[in-house]
């Protein structure tokens, strides 16, 4: 009766949708559900329970998450595997190939169909915060704020990316579940990935949300959505609105103590502050960014962050039109950067930065060849 996409228009409940069937046939043949449920049953106690809990994953998963979240409790890691593969040879859970860390899926309907179970057996709210923790631990662990810096950011942010279904599910929960400071934590450990993937818009709203609930939320926990958000707001030119977020967040930070915070904070608030403070304003944040810096030679991201001011007299020059000191400047800070390029084997991500300024002093001179080649340069 109806067109592939007229079927799918349809299809906000699967499950109840494609459930009449020919009553001639058997009845597992009758309806999706029931076919489904043929194949669940035939599975053992302890398999039928890995696939309800592995309902809380969406768009994917690893063998690490599954440990961590779905078999916890197992005996050997072996014991979780082999009920895993049963899952698999059933194909009740997909295998996706490629490159990288393995990682498998289930088709949306037996995710539907499982989902279903999980609830009717009581067992959705546990393994959500499970869910939840495990991929607040995965970005803090891997430094996911200063993704950027890190001479492995990409592969972070790419592993990030590959689990934003689950990173959307695991904010969705927090938030249902009224849990505002795990949600603060986990929406401002991402900040690098909001803005550097492309996703302000998202993350200012997770960040905005939690922010406008978060009476009674630890200090620190609003002081990191501070901060993040502010650098959102700032790659959408907000920027009195970033700099007073920025300055909420250091004035937590000073008074904690927390010296790799403030050297993140203060950096950005110097950057942000050229749009809407004055000189001054600037070179006492790149002071306090600068004494922060110093106290943090064994953070590996730190030296690479502490460029970032190196930036900043080159475009104070150009803003105010000295455009042979900022032809100076920044070329100087881009032939270091190729220097490193050169001796490590790799360019740093931050080096756009450095180049897209470069680019915009050849413009305000009017050599426009020469603007329109360093801005390519910046784009690759």
């Amino acid at each position: 009766l109806l067109s592939p996409g007229a079927l799918l228009a349809q299809m906000t409940d699967r499950l109840v949708l494609l459930s009449d069937g020919p009553r001639d046939a058997p009845i597992r043949q009758q309806t999706m559900e029931a076919a489904i449920a043929w194949s669940y049953d035939l599975l053992a106690p302890a398999e039928q329970r890995l696939l309800r809990a592995l309902a809380v994953f969406a768009g994917g998963f690893t063998l690490e998450a599954v440990r961590s979240v779905a078999t916890p409790d197992e005996a050997t890691f072996d014991e979780g595997l082999r009920r895993l593969s049963a899952l698999v040879a059933q194909s009740l859970v997909q295998h996706a190939g490629g490159e990288g860390e393995t990682r498998f899926f289930l088709l949306e309907t037996i995710r539907a169909f499982a989902l279903k179970h999980l609830r009717a057996a009581g067992e959705e709210a546990h393994l959500r915060e499970r869910h939840a923790a495990w991929f607040r631990e995965l970005a803090t662990s891997q430094q996911a704020w200063v993704a950027i810096f890190l001479p492995n950011g990409g592969e972070i942010l790419d592993r990030l990316a590959e689990d934003h279904a689950n990173l959307q599910g695991a904010l969705t929960w927090l938030r249902a579940s009224g849990d505002i400071a795990g949600l603060l934590e986990l929406s401002a450990e991402l900040v690098s990935y909001w803005y550097l993937r492309g996703r302000l818009r998202e993350g200012r709203e997770w960040l905005e949300w939690g922010l406008a609930h978060a009476k009674g939320a630890p200090p620190v926990s609003i002081a990191h959505a501070q901060a993040a958000l502010s650098h959102l707001a700032r790659h959408q030119h907000d920027s009195a609105r970033a700099l007073e977020l920025c300055e909420d967040s250091l004035r937590h930070y000073r008074a904690s103590g927390d010296g790799a915070r403030i050297a993140r904070a203060a950096a950005h608030a110097a950057v942000t502050s050229l749009d809407v403070a004055s000189t001054d304003t600037t070179d006492a944040y790149v002071t306090e960014a600068k004494a922060a810096f110093a106290q943090l030679t064994s953070e590996p991201w730190a030296r690479s962050a502490s460029r970032q001011l190196q930036l900043l007299p080159g475009v104070v020059a150009k803003n105010r039109g000295d455009v042979a000191l900022a032809e100076t400047l920044v070329g100087d800070l881009v032939a270091a950067q190729r220097q490193r390029a050169r001796e490590s084997g790799s360019a740093e991500a931050t080096s756009c930065w450095p180049l897209f300024v470069w680019g915009a002093v050849a413009q305000l001179a009017g050599n426009f060849p020469l603007a329109f080649a360093r801005y390519q340069a910046s784009l690759d």
